[in-house]
């Protein structure tokens, strides 16, 4: 996880348990769990949300 907010900036932990403690803190994250392919941005906005999925 790479965050904004230093406590989750760096820490790997289960998909489920990362979304929990993200969404809707409005900290800057991105989540990436298939490493190149997939990944989540929770931005600082209200609703600034996008699951970014790369297609080959």
């Amino acid at each position: 996880m790479l965050s904004a907010y230093e406590p989750f900036h760096a820490r790997t932990m289960r998909l489920d348990e990362a979304l929990e403690v993200i969404v809707g803190e409005s900290n800057t994250t991105i989540l990436s769990f298939l490493p190149g392919k997939v990944a989540y941005f929770e931005g600082h906005a209200v609703g600034d949300r996008y699951l970014c999925v790369r297609q080959d």
